[in-house]
């Protein structure tokens, strides 16, 4: 590991991920940029309230730079617009700087793998998805690495953590069925994704490419039914749920970044929605 000194970072789009993000490195001593859409509420770091599709950045000289913007949408032109028009434009920006930069992570998607028969995939699997969507993010990876900007992708699975409980609402209600799919799902909790973002940025060397996914890439019917004990509902839907995007299945492996030294906080599912369990019980009885 690198010797941690303070260092001035951007973090483009302080959103669920990023906001985490940004109060981490802030307690470890960091001056935190955040841009943002809109300021929104006060923030203990400097905001830049800009839309980075159309406004050039004037600060300059960052140390690190974490690009995070999710789309407004699932539309292609919202995926465009972040994925390139964005992006372009924080590149050349980053080029442009007196200081040139140490490191940029481009914070991407598994979703750029089109695998659906449950194979294992890694950062030398092929990558070919079907979604034009997640062309899109693969072709921005390719330009981020293809640039003067030294950089790491980080692809990142399904997020989950505090705050997002609409996946468990909707098994309280009884509107998963434990039958819908054999399919593996990938997931990672919102510490562990602020956690190995940290941990490469102190990383000496980090490698171009890593996939962040915790530790066990259960099947859909598994989590469903441990949730349901969990939460004690009794049963779910008997009929499978219409799926309303593009699904594959893969199980996306975590040892590149398992032997960079990074040691997962919520391994699995298991210990993951535990701990959100245990927060959502102890809120209700406030």
């Amino acid at each position: 590991m690198a010797k941690l000194h303070a260092h001035k970072i951007l973090i483009v789009g302080a959103g669920y991920v990023g906001s985490a993000l940004a109060h981490k490195l802030q307690q470890k001593g960091h001056e935190i940029w955040a841009i943002k859409r809109h300021a929104g509420d006060a923030v203990p770091w400097q905001v830049i309230a800009i839309d980075v599709a159309t406004t050039k950045i004037n600060v300059i000289d960052f140390d690190y730079v974490f690009y995070l913007i999710a789309p407004n949408d699932g539309s292609v032109a919202a995926y465009e617009k972040v994925y390139n028009t964005a992006l372009t434009n924080i590149l050349c920006h980053l080029a442009e700087q007196q200081k040139k930069i140490r490191r940029l992570f481009f914070i991407s998607s598994t979703a750029v793998y089109g695998q659906d028969h449950g194979e294992w995939v890694d950062e030398k699997s092929l990558t070919r998805p079907a979604a034009k969507t997640a062309q899109i993010i693969l072709q921005a990876e390719q330009d981020v690495l293809s640039s003067t900007v030294p950089a790491t992708v980080v692809r990142l699975s399904g997020i989950y953590g505090a705050g997002r409980t609409r996946f468990l609402e909707k098994i309280q209600r009884g509107e998963f069925s434990t039958r819908e799919s054999k399919r593996h799902t990938n997931r990672i909790h919102l510490d562990d994704c602020v956690g190995c973002l940290v941990h490469l940025m102190q990383c000496e060397s980090p490698e171009t490419l890593y996939l962040a996914s915790d530790c066990d890439p259960a099947s859909y019917d598994e989590v469903v039914q441990w949730l349901a004990s969990r939460l004690r509902v009794k049963s779910a839907l008997s009929e499978p749920a219409p799926v309303a995007r593009e699904v594959t299945d893969k199980r996306c492996s975590n040892q590149r970044l398992l032997q960079s030294g990074y040691q997962f906080k919520f391994p699995s599912y298991r210990e993951g929605y535990e701990q959100i369990l245990q927060e959502v019980g102890s809120s209700a009885q406030e």
